[in-house]
């Protein structure tokens, strides 16, 4: 009854951060072009170490950052997030603010054999969100007086289910292997329009691509004992380039006159459901960490995309290469204070900085963030909630362009029980 009760509690945790605003991932400008802004898949605990996770491995906790580590789980864990973001835009003049909330992930981890330190692990997240409405104004013809506004508007995203396995080859290596099915539509629309008085037709299209389609991802780990005390692991994971299946709908039409007429006058190009390819690019990540067992644990991350090999629909974005650099820490006083709850909580730092997939006007929309959160420990088990804060910056006000300052809360679920297991008996 009581796992049934947590289990309860967990499931009604992922309804309501499913429906809190989960249609409204983000609302960023620079989700403008490709697949749009990328969701951190890692938890709670992850983010708050500075999206730190490669060599990250416990015997209690799901790590999707990186498949191999679930060779090391000893019970079956179920896990869940919900984010809430408050943001801001400025530019050199003006500045606004936003926020939203969202459904942050919802995983199980199960382990098969012990022995063997074979697992299974499932989970559900976010991929990627699109989410922005953009205006300016333009000359035409070299006219001042002959000038139109260009409205954009953005919505969607991708959602990913996975299921992978991690399993022990000795002592010291574990391998993963992980499949993710990306599914979801994108919807893009652009207007153009003109003043009355210029007696010109308004014009407008709006292009949906939906993708449905598996990508694979292989993962290593390198994990051994330095001594009674010291332990030091090496996370290694590889996405090949994937191409996708996707559809695309088109439909390019001239409105009628003015700012407000929105009726169709024409339809230029319309097409739906035309069957092509998103190239996804390759990834490479890679992360060290040395902990001291059941103490404290310090680690880094380095990952690198080649965004500029992606393409939908033979179309390229011209997005550039991404390389990102992480650290961050944990640690827990005294795991074994029974009498002392803060010494059993756990305490977590981290930061990142990254160079982006962006450039704009000759300028790199690199990021730079600062994470921090707590663990607390629910009763003598293994299950913990946790906090994770992370401020982030990402932009530039110069050279007409936007700077992106968010901060989120994320709130994590970890459930730990010994299901499957077979007791005996004397």
């Amino acid at each position: 009854m009581l796992r049934f009760n947590r289990f309860l509690v967990l499931f009604t945790f992922v309804l309501f951060s499913a429906s809190a605003k989960a249609q409204n991932l983000t609302q960023s400008p620079y989700s403008v072009v490709g697949p749009g802004d990328i969701h951190f898949p890692g938890t709670a605990q992850l983010l708050a170490m500075g999206q730190t996770g490669q060599a990250y491995r416990r015997p209690y906790e799901i790590n999707i950052l990186n498949s191999a580590s679930s060779s090391a789980l000893q019970q079956t864990v179920y896990e869940a997030g919900f984010m809430y973001t408050l943001g801001s835009l400025s530019n050199a003049t003006a500045s606004s603010q936003f926020d939203n909330a969202s459904f942050s992930y919802f995983s199980i981890g199960i382990p098969l054999s012990l022995k063997r330190g074979v697992s299974l692990v499932a989970a559900i997240l976010p991929y990627s969100a699109v989410g922005y409405n953009l205006s300016a104004k333009k000359e035409y013809g070299g006219n001042p007086s002959f000038t139109g506004t260009t409205e954009m508007q953005g919505r969607g995203g991708l959602s990913r289910f996975l299921a992978g396995t991690g399993f022990r080859i000795n002592q010291y290596l574990s391998a993963g292997v992980q499949m993710n099915y990306l599914f979801g539509k994108i919807t893009r629309s652009q207007q153009l329009i003109f003043d009355t008085a210029l007696h010109k037709f308004n014009l407008s299209e709006e292009r949906v691509q939906v993708i449905q389609d598996f990508q694979f991802e292989w993962s290593l780990q390198f994990h051994r004992s330095l001594n009674d005390k010291y332990k030091l692991n090496i996370g290694l994971t590889y996405i090949p380039q994937t191409s996708m299946d996707a559809r695309s709908s088109f439909t390019n039409r001239s409105l009628g006159w003015g700012g407000t007429a929105m009726y169709t006058a024409d339809t230029i190009e319309h097409y739906e459901n035309k069957d092509g390819k998103v190239v996804m690019p390759q990834s490479i990540k890679t992360g060290i960490s040395l902990e001291r067992k059941g103490m404290w644990l310090i680690g880094a991350d380095v990952n690198y995309t080649a965004w500029s090999d992606y393409r939908a629909f033979d179309q390229s974005d011209n997005l550039k290469n991404c390389l990102s650099v992480s650290l961050g820490g944990t640690i827990i006083p005294d795991a074994n204070a029974l009498k002392n709850y803060f010494q059993r909580m756990e305490y977590r730092l981290g930061g990142r900085m990254d160079n982006g997939n962006l450039e704009i006007n000759g300028q790199t929309i690199n990021s730079i963030s600062l994470s921090a959160g707590l663990g607390f420990p629910m009763g003598k088990s293994k299950s913990r909630m946790n906090l994770g804060v992370e401020y982030m910056s990402r932009g530039t006000t110069s050279n007409n362009l936007l700077r992106e300052d968010l901060f989120r809360i994320i709130l994590g679920i970890t459930f730990s029980d010994p299901w499957f297991i077979r007791y005996k008996y004397d």
